[in-house]
């Protein structure tokens, strides 16, 4: 991955704090630049701990705060799960060979659960 904006950055972001997941599920995230909020959908590409790295279409800025719904999907859930998040990002980077972009993203708040807002029927 080419790193756009800071390039002194890739080689801390390396060294791992935090085992990594490969976890490609839908992501819709909403950005914050300066005055200006945004929302785009995205792939998450990996996961850990403290942070996530996602493919996107369009660039968010370093430094941006973002807030984020992954939607777990598979045929062993009965029903999606939604996971929100909050963070920064911290690189923007660009694959070579595939059109859009690698955004990573420092979390701020653990992961939670969005709990439905009507109880399923029991």
């Amino acid at each position: 991955m080419s790193n756009i904006g800071n390039p002194g950055q890739l080689a801390e972001a390396d060294r791992r704090k935090h085992r990594r997941y490969d976890l490609r599920y839908p992501v819709h995230v909403t950005y914050c630049t300066g005055k200006t909020v945004g929302h785009l959908n995205a792939v998450s590409k990996n996961a850990s701990i403290d942070g996530m790295l996602l493919e996107v279409g369009s660039i968010i800025p370093v430094s941006s705060s973002v807030s984020f719904v992954i939607t777990l999907k598979s045929a062993q859930l009965s029903r999606s799960i939604e996971i929100a998040g909050e963070g920064t990002v911290v690189r923007v980077g660009r694959e070579p060979s595939e059109a859009g972009y690698e955004i990573a993203i420092a979390c701020t708040r653990p992961l939670a659960q969005v709990e439905a807002q009507f109880p399923l029927a029991g």
